[in-house]
């Protein structure tokens, strides 16, 4: 009753509503990531990396298994696109920093920054956090190569 002063809570239901052009987005994503996931199944890394950044420049918020995405930084490093692995790699790190070999990708990220991005601010970073967990003797004597000739 609205003139008592009581009123009981209506339980309603909100149900969202997608624009089409939202649909389709979510629709191109979806065939995106299918895409991805059967190349990387046939051991197609080059086409995956190609899917990969069809999907970031679609929505560069989403995010692949980690697997997937250490794979395609990698291919993407080897096909010469240091800034398309930089970023792969920031994003891996940022959501798999927890990655038992996370030190690695630090040292791929700081050389990519140092030798092919002319970033030394990044590079420096990525190369020190990498530093300090680095077993590998081969690829700490790299790293601190790279850390001083960047601070030279």
């Amino acid at each position: 009753d609205p003139f008592a002063g009581q009123t009981t809570a209506k339980q309603i239901k909100v149900k969202e509503v997608k624009t089409a052009a939202q649909k389709q987005q979510e629709e191109k994503t979806k065939e995106l990531r299918n895409g991805i996931s059967s190349r990387i199944a046939q051991r197609n890394l080059p086409a995956a990396a190609e899917l990969y950044l069809e999907l970031t420049r679609l929505d560069s918020e989403q995010i692949l298994p980690r697997q997937h995405l250490l794979d395609i930084a990698n291919q993407l490093a080897g096909d010469n696109k240091p800034a398309e692995s930089a970023q792969a790699y920031e994003q891996f790190l940022t959501h798999y920093s927890n990655y038992e070999y996370a030190e690695q990708v630090e040292l791929m990220l700081g050389i990519l920054y140092s030798r092919y991005l002319d970033k030394p601010e990044p590079a420096v970073k990525h190369l020190q956090a990498a530093a300090k967990k680095l077993s590998d003797p081969g690829q700490l004597k790299m790293c601190q190569d790279e850390l001083a000739r960047l601070q030279d």
